[in-house]
């Protein structure tokens, strides 16, 4: 028989390694590999269901495959097989069928279009065999298509609650928000430029140009992934540190009372650290010290002994400048009022 010209694909794969479950010398699983399409440069087995193994040049994506029969050389469509399917294997042990073919009795190419996946190792299995031979499978060539990749890039993403640093682009990969302390969630919205590829944001699926589920803040630093996954091709992760500024361990309200005269100066402000009250009479044994914390979950001591939050708490005055600390702590942070009163 003449030698055949394949048909050509310039999306073609070339196999680093083939094996099969088994074959009839010489027609070794290599011979399916030298692309001239000479029926002696074929691969037959006697064991049904027979495989081809073939190992592809790292991980691919596969979007189609082609099978060439005996009658594609020449030979009558007898010596075709009538079904095979189609396999892939990211370890060549796990496998997983992707596409079959019922009757292929009439096919001098098995020529197949599938959905891209991702794979290191395709296989062909022969279900069932020739038609004049149902005990024997054979194939010419076999043949795998690279899918072209698609965009896994975002054409925008945006933060409920506060601006991108950098602004946004699509080849920039990390950012950060700066989010007030009194914002305890925030949402991003990612816009995809390939509208078939799938988006997560912290894990969970989101729609491109929609807004992600809430994510809640902590205090400081959040940083949470935004993968995009393409139809064909690797994900690509855009990486968004959402840092919550931590609340500032301040008053609500400072104030002195028990003596006459007993206030503060200047007038009480939460950025004002620094206080005098009226002078104390050498009788007034006490001041009255109330401290209002802004934070709920703040603590307060009033000179290193615990104090409650809008409560007053009675202070001894010595003769002489008395100096009362009010500290007020939260998340770990620490401020102090500071209040003199002489007696």
């Amino acid at each position: 028989m003449p030698t055949q010209t394949l048909q050509q694909n310039n999306t073609m794969l070339d196999f680093i390694h083939v094996s099969s479950t088994s074959y009839v010398k010489p027609y070794s699983p290599i011979r399916i590999m030298d692309n001239s399409g000479y029926p002696a440069s074929r691969w037959l087995c006697n064991q049904l269901p027979g495989s081809i193994v073939a190992q592809l040049p790292g991980t691919r994506f596969i979007n189609g495959y082609q099978v060439y029969q005996m009658s594609y050389c020449g030979w009558d469509s007898r010596y075709n097989n009538r079904s095979m399917h189609f396999d892939i294997s990211m370890d060549g042990i796990n496998w997983t069928t992707v596409d079959s073919v019922g009757d292929t009795s009439s096919m001098s190419v098995v020529n197949r279009t599938i959905t891209p996946v991702k794979t290191n190792y395709v296989r062909i299995t022969i279900t069932n065999g020739l038609v004049i031979n149902p005990r024997l499978g054979s194939i010419v060539e076999f043949r795998v298509n690279e899918a072209a990749p698609t965009s896994n890039f975002l054409t925008n993403l945006t933060c409920s609650a506060g601006s991108l640093v950098p602004n946004f682009s699509s080849q920039t990969q990390i950012y950060t928000v700066a989010i007030p302390s009194n914002i305890n969630s925030a949402n991003l919205t990612p816009t995809s430029e390939d509208s078939n590829a799938t988006i997560k944001v912290a894990g969970q699926s989101c729609v491109s140009g929609q807004q992600s589920q809430n994510i809640n803040l902590n205090y400081g630093d959040n940083l949470v992934n935004v993968i995009v996954t393409p139809q064909v091709g690797e994900d690509m992760i855009y990486e968004v540190n959402l840092i919550r500024q931590e609340k500032a361990a301040r008053l609500s309200d400072l104030s002195v009372s028990g003596y006459p005269s007993a206030g503060l100066t200047p007038s009480f402000d939460p950025e004002v650290f620094a206080y005098t009250s009226a002078k104390a009479r050498p009788f007034n044994p006490s001041a009255n010290i109330t401290a209002t914390a802004e934070d709920a979950s703040a603590t307060l001591t009033i000179n290193g002994e615990t104090a409650t939050s809008g409560q007053a708490k009675s202070v001894p005055l010595s003769s002489g400048m008395n100096t009362i600390t009010v500290a007020v702590t939260l998340n770990s942070k620490t401020t102090d009022y500071i209040i003199q009163i002489e007696k």
